[in-house]
């Protein structure tokens, strides 16, 4: 007797014998003849599967499977090729037995009836026709289970009100027909008869019943009987069917009682919470359902969250009666999605930082820190950028940037994540050279040259080499140059009238500083003023007609 799988359906008294206190699992399947289960092979099975587990060196027996047991394509025509097997339990290796089955139009059986004496010997058929033994034969049986009534016979009683056969094939689908036989035996008994009382529960389908219960009781001929009324779990007596047959009286033919019970319904629900929180995140979902119904939801999408436990995608139960009603219910869970914010550095090697590289957030419950941008010396932060060419409008120049949540068309409002760049430059600013000492009144429009070289040993400015223009006693700005260090040189081959006080001069360019900081100044004096070019360049130009000019002489 298996304790876990097997239904109770009337007192019983539980003999226990001692032996092995190790349990081992064993599986009975129920398939096609030749398909082999380890492959997968499609349509294999023919029944559920039967596990469960025994003390080694138990026999267990296990039957072949026909009727409802079968699965709704495999009820006709569909036979399997032994009744019954047993096997002792064993330690080592796999308990395993398959029952197989063949599909085959018919298999016909037969029924017989046999008068005995009480010691068992058979004396003579129950029944002739035309002189001969009558044996009811069903030719065109398509079921692997069949169950046969007793054939009244006035003054004898069965051996059974009725008896159930597993009708079977042999391994080439031939019919078994010594095996394919009913057999009911009289006794003399002119006094009693057999009355059947079964009770029948309904099937999901609302429509069919299965026999839940079935036991024969000899009885008095001519006294009335009445069928129990059984306490069934998930189930109620249904008392508006057509089909019951409460009580009768027993006569010679027999009595045959019926009762049917009808599934209770028991109410449902579906949730779906948030995991961690049990927050709901979705309407409840009632209703009810038939016992031992099986009920399957699928999750819902709901925005921002995402299932956890995402295979499958459905959850199933199967409906509890009674006290264990509270067990049908079906939960989804949830966890909130998240967006992950990166903050990177652009820009020369050294130029800054940001404070936070990266920041995971809840996408509709969560707070984003966002990150602070800060400029090493020598550098200037320009903005966040979305790209990391950093090209466009940034999405903010100011140095501490938090990202903001998005609203779409559906009125959600939710963090996205994405990737934001620091781009940082080189520090800049404006550089300004002076030149005084020039005679306005001679020289208003002489022109000076100057040269503006990076410091070599100044990563910042070793790059520059620019030549600038400055006009009498005027200036010029030099725009954007990189804060650091500069040569400033005044180019005297070109400003041959006037010598600089100083031709080099040295200069820090400094960050936002006052326009005194930046600013260098070259003083001139006039050279000689009786000669339009300086003496060593200058000659008497003499053109004479008609000659070619000389060399020199232009």
């Amino acid at each position: 007797f298996d304790f876990s799988s097997m239904p109770v359906r009337k007192d019983l008294k539980i003999y226990a014998k001692w032996s092995s206190n190790v349990l081992r699992p064993y599986v009975v399947r129920y398939k096609i003849q030749g398909t082999d289960i380890s492959i997968g092979e499609s349509d294999v099975f023919v029944a559920d599967v039967d596990r469960g587990s025994a003390l080694v060196n138990s026999t267990k027996t296990f039957y072949a499977k026909g009727g409802t047991d079968l699965y709704e394509a495999y009820r006709t025509k569909y036979f399997p090729i032994y009744q019954s097997h047993s096997f002792t339990i064993a330690m080592e290796g796999e308990n395993t037995y398959d029952f197989e089955y063949i599909k085959k139009d018919t298999v016909p059986y037969k029924v017989y009836y046999k008068i005995v004496y009480e010691n068992g010997v058979v004396v003579s058929p129950a029944f002739y026709e035309d002189g001969k033994e009558y044996v009811k034969t069903v030719e065109d049986n398509q079921y692997a289970i069949v169950t046969e009534r007793y054939k009244p016979l006035v003054g004898y009683i069965p051996d059974s009100f009725q008896k159930s056969l597993i009708v079977t094939v042999d391994e080439n689908g031939n019919p078994k027909d010594e095996e394919n036989v009913i057999t009911f035996y009289y006794k003399e008994d002119k006094d009693h008869a057999l009355w059947n009382q079964t009770h029948y529960t309904e099937n999901l389908d609302g429509t069919s019943y299965s026999v839940y219960r079935s036991y024969e009781n000899t009885g008095d001929i001519n006294t009335e009987y009445t069928a129990d009324l059984l306490d069934i779990d998930g189930f109620s007596f249904d008392d508006t069917n057509t089909g019951n047959v409460i009580s009768g009286t027993l006569t010679s033919n027999g009595l045959d009682l019926k009762r049917y019970y009808k599934r209770n319904e028991s109410p449902y629900k579906v949730q779906y919470l948030e995991q961690g929180t049990n927050n709901v995140l979705y309407p409840e979902k009632t209703g009810k359902a038939k016992y031992e119904a099986t009920l399957t939801e699928n999750a819902v999408s709901i925005f921002g969250y995402s299932l956890v436990n995402t295979t499958p995608q459905y959850r199933t139960i199967q409906i509890e009666t009674g006290a264990d009603a509270e067990k049908n219910v079906i939960t989804f869970l949830y966890k909130e999605d998240q967006a992950t914010y990166t903050y990177t550095v652009v820009g020369p090697d050294g130029c800054g930082s940001v404070n936070e590289n990266s920041e995971t957030v809840n996408i509709l419950s969560g707070n984003a820190q966002g990150s602070t941008a800060t400029a090493n010396t020598g550098y200037r932060f320009v903005g966040w950028y979305n790209n990391e060419a950093c090209t466009g409008t940034p999405v903010s120049t100011d140095a501490s940037y938090t990202p903001q949540k998005t609203t779409d068309d559906e009125s959600h409002t939710y963090y996205t994540g994405g990737h934001y760049y620091a781009k940082f430059i080189y520090d800049t600013a404006d550089l300004q050279i002076t030149k005084s000492g020039v005679n306005e009144t001679l020289d208003p429009n002489t022109e000076f040259l100057f040269r503006v070289q990076g410091d070599p040993g100044d990563a910042h400015t070793r790059d520059i080499d620019i030549t600038v223009t400055v006009t009498g006693n005027g200036l010029v700005v030099v725009n954007d140059l990189p804060v650091g260090k500069y040569t400033v040189t005044e180019i005297t081959d070109w400003s041959w009238r006037y010598t600089p006080d100083q031709e080099v001069r040295n200069v820090t360019v400094v960050s936002e500083a006052s326009i005194i900081d930046n600013i260098v100044t070259f003083a001139n004096s006039r050279n000689a003023d009786n000669k339009w070019l300086d003496y060593n360049v200058s000659a008497d130009n003499l053109f004479k007609p008609n000659s070619t000019p000389e060399i020199g002489n232009e």
